[in-house]
């Protein structure tokens, strides 16, 4: 999505990391921080109080050429557990899923992810994206996998991006950022949750992939962002693959 690219393409500047806009911190970081060669994981105490408010603050500062990395959320984990959402319109209605062998979820989690980089590129951040290129890994250890690729990354002193979609309702929780815990929370994951709302860091009991160091941005249901971003009305609307009018 362009907002989210436009954002870390701003947001790199040393100014008061708590109000700085993600656009502001992306432009004016200094020079590179030495970094050792690996970053020693440190995750947060769970909280007494389970709480579904923002309960963290956003205070390491990247440096300006900082390697973003992006990825698609499930896009290792098809036909098993964690696979994403399927939508409305597969779950209930019977649809057929915009992508034979993948949920709808991860179908627009790609499209997203590939159109945040592109678009960050165009802004001249350092940023790419990673896709296992296969769908289903059982394998924990396997080095392929989102969780193992953004724990390195991570670990090296890298900003890692994992893209999802919110499920529909009632199960869905709504938009937001769930941050990275593993090496500290950043200004980067504090100005994305002031455009797009937060999480509590400890969300789901701290997800394998904040432990791992990449941070998740849930945006909302795929039938609220499809109607955002196409500025049209959805029921009745020209198919594309299949419409998305229930999702």
């Amino acid at each position: 999505m362009r907002p989210i690219a436009l954002l870390l393409a701003g947001a790199l500047g040393a100014i008061s990391p708590v109000q700085a806009g993600l656009m502001d911190i992306l432009e004016s970081m200094g020079s590179p921080a030495p970094q050792p060669q690996r970053l020693v994981p440190r995750v947060p105490p769970m909280p007494r109080g389970e709480g579904r408010g923002k309960n963290w603050v956003g205070t390491v500062v990247p440096s300006k050429q900082m390697p973003i990395l992006v990825m698609a959320g499930h896009a290792d984990s098809q036909r098993m557990h964690g696979s994403g959402t399927p939508g409305r319109a597969v779950d209930l209605g019977g649809a057929a899923p915009m992508q034979a062998g993948i949920t709808d979820e991860l179908y627009w989690n790609l499209l997203t992810a590939k159109a945040v980089v592109a678009e960050g590129q165009r802004q001249g951040l350092n940023i790419r994206f990673y896709d296992p290129g296969v769908r289903t890994i059982r394998n924990e250890e396997d080095p392929r996998t989102n969780w193992a690729v953004g724990y390195d990354h991570a670990a090296r002193g890298g900003y890692v991006l994992e893209i999802h979609y919110d499920a529909y309702a009632p199960h869905g929780v709504g938009p937001g950022v769930i941050p990275a815990v593993a090496f500290g929370f950043s200004v980067l994951d504090e100005a994305l949750a002031k455009e797009f709302g937060a999480y509590p860091y400890h969300y789901r009991g701290i997800l394998g992939a904040p432990r791992g160091g990449s941070r998740c941005s849930r945006s909302a249901n795929l039938k609220a962002c499809w109607k955002q971003a196409c500025g049209i009305r959805l029921a009745g609307s020209p198919p594309l693959s299949r419409s998305p009018a229930v999702w």
